[in-house]
């Protein structure tokens, strides 16, 4: 689990959300308004756009233009037998992991688990 969560705004840029993987090194940040999730953004994410991109436009896009805005959850103390099994049966590469008290924490990603 990437803890704590790496978090960037909706409207902050692809440039600065690049920026931010690199510090945080990290390959996904949580996209979130406070500490409301709205989705995620990943390396790929930002590698597709940017090569995808035939108006130089990269400068100006925002996050929330590229960024996924379905998104799974588990709590910090899940099993992570239990967390494996979830993410294979939704399809889903990363996770936002909660507290009890419903405050994300981390992004639980499948290279961190091990393998089964």
């Amino acid at each position: 689990m990437t803890s704590p969560v790496a978090t960037i705004t909706p409207h902050a840029t692809l440039l600065e959300a690049a920026h931010e993987m690199r510090e945080r090194r990290t390959q996904a940040l949580l996209v979130a308004e406070g500490e409301k999730p709205r989705g995620v953004v990943t390396e790929s994410d930002i590698t597709y756009h940017v090569l995808q991109d035939d108006n130089n436009r990269i400068p100006s896009r925002r996050v929330e233009e590229i960024m996924s805005p379905k998104t799974a959850a588990c709590f910090e103390d899940a099993e992570i037998e239990v967390v494996q099994t979830f993410m294979e049966q939704i399809g889903f590469a990363r996770l936002i992991v909660f507290n009890r008290e419903h405050k994300p924490v981390g992004l639980a990603q499948t290279e961190d688990l091990p393998a089964q």
